[in-house]
């Protein structure tokens, strides 16, 4: 510990120089990601990231039920009030309070916590860049970094985590443990990284693609499926090339193919709901809501819902998804933000405000 602390010690030495009024004051430090890491978080730059997790945030901009549970997830969290405590009274003037305000230049807290959230959901683990800076060297930037481009360094002897490396091309930067706040679902096989809340659904998302698909292909067909042609009468073979010709121009544009001489065309298979198709795809999006804890009025899906279970649903989401996941932010905020200050510093989520708010809305709308 002793020996911890002096490396602590000369770092914040060397992180010093002297002005022309010969006061010490604290080097300029920048985010070691910089422009590198807000090009990286927005899209601008190539990379070549694992392929699990990758897979799993590609849901979120392909799959409707993921992009929209996760987005309610990340949105009633942004949404939910909080407030800073410090020394058991509420502040709105300390460092911490203006901190998470405005985390960076770039983003206002409803938008660091909501990339924070998608990320975490999607990826099963986020980490948070904490840079250091002001007279004091104190954390006075938060930066979100895409999990996909990350790699979990331990210590030699595996115990703790190291650092972790941010790789965008050729690209590498390491950020050091101390620099950063560490959030995760845990994974029971990986003492690092945690589990996406999409890979219990891996099954249920490759069944909905290839049901998609089949709705896509009947609806393609004009809502028939696999059928041939046929006739009781004859049909010399001029007519069937023209027939077949009319046949195949409709079947490659919007256009309906007119059946000339009595053709029939009759099917081989079964409408989607003789066929199981609707409650297969029912099924398919229950275990889509359920993967992800978000319950159906939240997502619209308002069928034969009344009054008093949109409100039982939305406040049983609060309670089962959201106020965990804020234990949990706020949580990883005290072991490793808050406590780089003196004081006894908290965050206290007003969840009762959301609660409260919802039932307000949920009975304008009744009344209406």
């Amino acid at each position: 510990h002793r020996l911890i602390r002096r490396q602590r010690q000369m770092c914040i030495r060397d992180r010093y120089s002297m002005s022309f009024l010969g006061k010490l004051v604290p080097a300029s430090k920048a985010s070691k990601l910089g422009t590198v890491r807000l090009k990286g978080l927005w899209g601008q730059a190539g990379a070549s990231p694992p392929t699990g997790t990758t897979a799993f945030m590609e849901q979120y901009r392909t799959n409707p039920f993921v992009f929209a549970c996760v987005r309610e997830i990340a949105n009633a969290i942004a949404m939910t009030p909080y407030d800073i405590l410090v020394d058991g009274k509420v502040s709105i003037d300390h460092p911490v309070a203006k901190l998470l305000s405005r985390p960076n230049p770039s983003q206002s807290w409803y938008d660091f916590i909501f990339n924070v959230s998608v990320f975490l959901d999607l990826a099963g683990d986020e980490a948070i860049e904490i840079v250091n800076g002001g007279l004091e060297n104190r954390p006075n930037e938060l930066y979100p970094i895409r999990p996909d481009r990350t790699s979990y360094v331990p210590s030699a002897d595996g115990r703790v985590l190291e650092k972790i490396i941010y790789t965008i091309g050729s690209i590498k930067e390491e950020i050091e443990r101390d620099d950063l706040i560490l959030l995760k679902h845990i994974d029971p096989l990986d003492d690092w990284r945690g589990q996406s809340i999409v890979k219990p659904l891996a099954n249920t998302l490759v069944a909905y693609k290839y049901a998609m698909g089949w709705l896509k292909l009947f609806m393609k067909k004009w809502g028939a499926t696999h059928g041939y042609l046929t006739t009781e009468q004859t049909i010399p073979l001029s007519e069937l090339e023209r027939t077949a010709k009319l046949w195949n121009e409709g079947m490659q544009s919007d256009a309906t193919p007119v059946l000339p001489r009595g053709l029939v065309y009759k099917t081989l298979g079964r409408p989607p709901k003789e066929s199981g198709y609707v409650d297969m795809l029912e099924s398919i999006n229950d275990e889509l809501l359920a993967g992800t804890g978000v319950p159906p009025v939240k997502l619209g899906l308002v069928k034969q819902t009344k009054y008093a279970d949109y409100v039982l649903q939305c406040l049983a989401f609060i309670a089962d998804v959201v106020e965990p996941r804020l234990e949990l932010l706020a949580g990883a905020f005290s072991r490793d933000l808050f406590s780089k200050w003196d004081e006894e510093i908290k965050i206290k989520f007003n969840v009762g405000i959301l609660k409260e708010t919802l039932v307000e809305a949920a009975k304008g709308c009744s009344d209406g």
